[in-house]
């Protein structure tokens, strides 16, 4: 799915990735889980590469659900994940990442094509 590089896209976005895994049989705890990640990746690819798209995809790796988010930024601009999260609680921005390492199984940067990408694994917890 691809987005016009504004935060006005960041609902349709969620709300797609949602259906998605709706229709999957996902749980709704699990559907919750993945919105919040894809918020909060999808800021920050705005963030990085406004008013260029950035790119969301979604599918099951096993019994996980693989997230990723695409934009056209230099993935050297996004911090290593190992230093995900603000650098004080008193911090004006940095908890976004912080959240999402915290609910994912497994997080990845990479960068190509002119592609930064995280890509993220969330273990699903079962079928409605």
């Amino acid at each position: 799915m691809t987005y016009e590089g504004s935060t006005a896209t960041i609902n349709g976005a969620r709300q797609q990735v949602g259906a998605w895994m709706s229709a999957q049989g996902c749980v709704t705890a699990d559907v919750e889980i993945a919105q919040l990640v894809v918020s909060e990746l999808a800021s920050n690819a705005i963030e990085a590469s406004a008013p260029e798209p950035y790119h969301v995809t979604a599918s099951w790796q096993g019994r996980r659900i693989r997230l990723a988010v695409a934009s056209p930024a230099d993935a050297v601009l996004i911090p290593d994940p190992a230093l995900w999260g603000p650098e004080s609680v008193l911090a004006p921005r940095g908890r976004g990442l912080a959240i999402v390492q915290a609910l994912v199984d497994d997080v990845a940067v990479t960068d190509e094509e002119g592609l930064a990408t995280v890509t993220v694994l969330i273990s699903m917890t079962g079928a409605e």
